[in-house]
């Protein structure tokens, strides 16, 4: 998360993990509280082999101090194909297909 404080950058990091790599970040005030939401959908590395990693979308909601961390969802090998719909209340569905494409 960046700031700009009296012309200056500061940098705060909301949450970190070796050895992951974030496919999407998705922010937004979804429940209209005055704080920004951050939705993002880490997961390992992928691999030469093409087999799918477990992953997990997780969410990132201002507690008054903080960016609280919340697992909205998470997922095993296989992965399978998935897309999410943020509705203005601030929770997340998803709507899962296997198709490969």
């Amino acid at each position: 998360m960046a700031d700009e404080i009296d012309g200056d950058w500061q940098i705060t990091v909301v949450d970190s993990a070796p050895s992951t790599f974030v496919h999407e970040i998705e922010i937004g005030d979804l429940d209209r509280d005055g704080h920004l939401e951050f939705y993002a959908t880490p997961s390992k590395p992928n691999r030469a082999s093409g087999v799918s990693q477990p992953g997990a979308v997780l969410q990132f909601r201002w507690d008054g101090s903080q960016y609280a961390r919340t697992v909205v969802d998470s997922f095993r090998i296989p992965m399978p194909r998935r897309s999410w719909w943020l509705i203005s209340t601030g929770t997340a569905t998803s709507s899962m297909s296997s198709r490969k494409r």
